[in-house]
């Protein structure tokens, strides 16, 4: 993931196991970073799966679809690759496959946690934070203001995710149906937070003369 941010210590300390044990094989075997967002797509999907049926398992698969999501933007810069169509691509995925693993999530939720109703109103609030997080920051990059801030971004969604996974056994269904409540509501509250950000930095730049058109 090229915008993944860096300051929170388990992603920095991803981002170093990356840098000296996993990107220099990746450098010689010629594998490209479009590759890797395409196995973090397939390994999200086979995550969702696995949270379908036994949730330890997805939280397993989530350990290499995320690094996937760590190496793609860091093989893109050492090979040079870094640009627009490959950071499009990554994003697109990025949300294919957070909808294949919440997918996956609901149909255990439903199945052996609260029920049906209950699970489709957690995933489907937690599908629509999840997207809301993403757009209002690409909004606001294409209105020319940046805004990474939030509660919940991806690296502390799939970190929370993976820690519900593995406990889910000790009271199946419940607790990754709290995990998702949970992140549903975290996930709304940074879209709000970024909201404000970014509405007072475009107020301000406007107010400066430098207004943006729609």
């Amino acid at each position: 993931m090229g915008n993944m941010r860096r300051d929170s210590p388990p992603v920095q300390l991803c981002y170093r196991l990356v840098e000296r044990w996993l990107l220099p094989p990746l450098i010689r075997a010629g594998i490209g970073p479009d590759q890797l967002s395409l196995a973090g797509l397939v390994l999200s999907g086979l995550a969702g799966l696995g949270f379908a049926v036994f949730p330890p398992l997805g939280s397993l698969l989530l350990i290499p679809a995320g690094f996937c999501d760590l190496l793609d933007g860091q093989l893109a810069r050492h090979q040079g690759r870094a640009g627009k169509a490959g950071a499009f691509l990554d994003s697109v995925l990025d949300r294919y496959g957070e909808m294949l693993l919440i997918l996956g999530m609901w149909y255990h939720v439903q199945a052996s946690g609260p029920g049906p109703l209950a699970a489709g109103l957690a995933a489907l609030l937690f599908l629509a934070g999840s997207l809301l997080v993403s757009y209002t920051r690409a909004r606001g990059e294409g209105l020319g203001v940046g805004c990474s801030e939030g509660l919940l971004q991806r690296p502390e969604r799939l970190l929370a995710l993976g820690a519900a996974g593995l406990c889910d056994p000790l009271r199946p269904g419940t607790v990754l149906f709290a995990a998702m409540a949970l992140l549903a509501l975290g996930t709304h509250v940074t879209a709000l937070q970024r909201f404000f950000v970014l509405r007072a930095r475009l107020v301000r730049e406007e107010n400066s003369g430098g207004g943006t058109s729609q």
